[in-house]
């Protein structure tokens, strides 16, 4: 992940006030706004950067709308905003990585409840394999 792509995300899902910048009930934000309060804010960025940086992040973490004005980090909001997703049916199984020291936890409390923050559960008829990277510690799938 990129230095650019490390400060949006926390910026779009957690802190959009550290650098003067207001969401919309959706968690959209013009991207003029947000290139002009990243600029003031001492992380310059640029139109084209952005736009790679939205379509080629490795876990989609951000999206631009439709019209190509405006854009919001796709999951994981500890603030409120509503993703005006449409309802969807869960599969049979659900499969969860996570690391060892979270397993218990996990379990106790369910996947994806609790936590304040909204979640993403990822859905796979089997536990998913690394994407080729290095893992800090083993994974366990719930």
């Amino acid at each position: 992940m990129s230095r650019d792509s490390r400060f949006l995300s926390p910026i779009l899902r957690h802190a959009p006030e550290r650098i003067g910048l207001q969401l919309d009930k959706n968690g959209w934000v013009s991207i003029d706004s947000l290139l002009r309060d990243m600029k003031q804010s001492g992380q310059p960025l640029t139109r084209g950067p952005l736009d790679e940086i939205i379509t080629t992040s490795d876990k989609q973490r951000f999206t631009m709308s439709d019209d190509g004005l405006r854009s919001r980090a796709a999951q994981g909001h500890s603030i409120k905003v509503d993703l005006d997703l449409p309802p969807a049916e869960p599969p049979e199984v659900l499969c969860r990585g996570t690391a060892r020291a979270n397993l218990d936890r996990i379990i106790a409390e369910a996947c994806c409840r609790g936590s304040g923050v909204m979640s993403t559960c990822h859905s796979t008829p089997r536990p998913p394999a690394p994407s080729g990277g290095l893992m800090a510690s083993p994974r366990y799938h719930v």
